[in-house]
């Protein structure tokens, strides 16, 4: 559970870099 958590965290700051906000809320919607 610890080890998904940790992922996503990181799939989403790799994201922030990119794309700042929209990907953040697209994985949002994905993880909800």
């Amino acid at each position: 559970m610890i080890s998904i958590i940790l992922a996503i965290t990181f799939l989403i700051f790799s994201y922030n870099e990119m794309m700042p906000r929209v990907s953040y809320i697209k994985a949002m919607d994905i993880y909800l």
